[in-house]
């Protein structure tokens, strides 16, 4: 078992506290306990015991994997780890190394944008909705534009017609005024000329009396002025 410097700053623990020692001492850091590490599963041959790691990518001689523990750093840390196999000239397997890698920065980061990514499709969600309340907005509102430009063209039309009718109750009211007027000297004139009529049909009756009652100069005199009479109406 190596155990660098990098692995005793990741850790805190020192290699002479690990160096030397078996039973799975070196999983301890990362787990809390003792249990085989990626390392260990290059020369496993039980696959069912593979099957319980999980998040295990196998790629011929190559494993890799990323997991969190919370006994490393304050809060805890997320790992990337890798194994493979180490072999000689011959192409013989002499070993195997295991390297750990702090990615909590890049994995916080990933975090961050996804949450970042979740917020922008949730503003997206929301600006979507908005953007269909406002085009059903502006329907309603286009619609209701065209009613009202209809309500004021009917108005315009009973206003129109109210012109049309006020100014035939003005006409009627001056043709009966002027009927009335014209009525008025009329009516005076109907009484005039009945009551003139009248007189002359009793000095018509009348008159064959009057002028036998009349002596010969009475009746040159009622014949003079007579004529008077008639040359002035001419």
């Amino acid at each position: 078992v190596a155990w660098n410097m990098a692995m005793e700053k990741l850790t805190g623990i020192m290699a002479n506290d690990i160096i030397g020692k078996g039973d799975y001492e070196y999983s301890i850091p990362f787990y809390g306990r003792r249990k085989k590490i990626l390392i260990d599963l290059l020369f496993e041959t039980d696959e069912r015991l593979k099957q319980n790691y999980k998040n295990v990518i196998y790629d011929d001689e190559m494993l890799s994997t990323e997991l969190f523990t919370e006994r490393l750093g304050k809060e805890g840390i997320y790992l990337h780890s890798t194994a493979s196999s180490i072999r000689d000239n011959e192409n013989n397997i002499i070993g195997g190394i295991e390297i750990f890698r702090d990615i909590t920065a890049r994995f916080n980061a990933e975090k961050k944008i996804e949450e970042q990514q979740k917020e922008v499709i949730a503003i997206n969600t929301e600006l979507r909705q908005t953007m269909e309340e406002l085009t059903t907005q502006r329907d309603m509102l286009e619609e209701k534009t065209m009613m009202l430009a209809e309500t004021l063209d009917q108005l315009e039309k009973s206003q129109h017609k109210l012109v049309e009718s006020a100014k035939m109750i003005a006409l009627g009211q001056l043709i009966a005024g002027v009927a009335h007027e014209v009525n008025t000297p009329l009516g005076a004139i109907r009484s005039s000329v009945s009551n003139i009529t009248e007189t002359l049909e009793n000095v018509l009756t009348n008159l064959p009396d009057f002028f036998r009652i009349l002596d010969t100069d009475d009746k040159l005199n009622f014949y003079m002025l007579l004529n008077r009479s008639i040359k002035a109406k001419i």
